[in-house]
This record gives C-alpha cells, structure tokens and sequence, in this order.
C-alpha cells in the first residue's frame, strides 16, 4: 500500500541472483510511467552458503558481494527509472548497504533522483568501504549531481549480528 497514491501499487519480478549464499530479487512497478520506485531486496542468511558469508574475515559478505557486483549492477541498469529502494534483513541489509553505496559511485552513473536504504538488523560494514561511500558523497556534491538519498536502520539492541563491523552508512559532512 502506497500512502502517498492512496491505493496498492504492484511490482513484479524482473531478476534475481543466487551465488554463494548472496540472493538479491529486483522488482519494478507493473505501471508504466509511473514515479513509482524499483526495489531491489536482499535476502538474510539461510543455509550454509550464506552462513559462511556471514563469517567473512575481509568484512560480513564482502567477497561474494565483490564477486557479484557487476550482475547486481546491470540488473539495475536494465531498467531506466529515478527512484530505487533498496532493502535488507541481516547479512541481506550488509548487502543492502553495499548497493546502496555502489549506487552512489561517481564512475558508474547511475543517475537516480531519490535513493532509500532499509536496512533490518544490519551488521556495519568495514570502515574502508564506509569512507569510500563518503567520498563518494563528496564528489558528487562537488559536482551538484547527488540524489535524495534515505537511510533507515532498524535493529534491536540484542541482536549480536548488529555489533558486527566498523561502522553503518552515513549521510555527508
């Protein structure tokens, strides 16, 4: 339900990937020309591939994420479109955090309006990535072409997962 619109909106299925314990679903509306947002989700961890990415030494998912960046990247450019979400529950809201932060990479243009982040029980990421997202940022305000850009985090407090890594996304200086 959109309460922006007042009335359900519906998404189907364009892509997804299954590699090594990383499982990522991209919806785009069903609407056409429509403002509506495209989602890109991530799921938690469930099996042994994705538990194993939980104990990655380099940073939680980090190598397959890595492995499979440029799959995640052209499932998002095979749809033009202003708005994305993104969206994750635990190792998924790692993931989460690593798309949202490819998605503002000056050298890949993406060139979306609006950019918001769900991130559920989410582990931090290690801090290199952080102050590259940072950055990141910085160039693109440099140059006045930066999105609207929403990070939600929701945890709770007993939630081990969440004292995993460095640090979280943050908005710019």
């Amino acid at each position: 339900f959109n309460e922006e619109v007042g009335r359900q909106v519906f998404y189907t299925l364009k892509g997804q990937i299954h590699d090594s314990g990383l499982h990522a679903y991209f919806f785009i509306p069903i609407e056409k020309g429509t403002e509506f947002p495209i989602q890109l989700l991530f799921r938690g961890t469930y099996g042994y591939a994705s538990f194993g990415r939980d104990l990655d030494s380099k940073g939680v998912g980090k190598r397959v994420f890595a492995a499979n960046k440029d799959k995640i990247e052209a499932l998002v450019k095979s749809v033009k479109a202003s708005k994305i979400e993104v969206i994750g529950h635990s190792l998924g809201a790692a993931d989460a955090q690593r798309a949202t932060a490819l998605l503002v990479d000056p050298k890949i243009d993406f060139n979306f309006k609006e950019i918001t982040l769900f991130a559920f029980c989410a582990p931090k990421l290690e801090i290199e990535r952080v102050n590259q997202w940072k950055e990141d940022l910085k160039t693109l305000a440099e140059n006045n072409n930066h999105p609207l850009i929403r990070l939600n985090f929701a945890q709770h407090e007993s939630d081990a997962v969440t004292w995993t890594g460095d640090s979280y996304l943050s908005g710019a200086e």
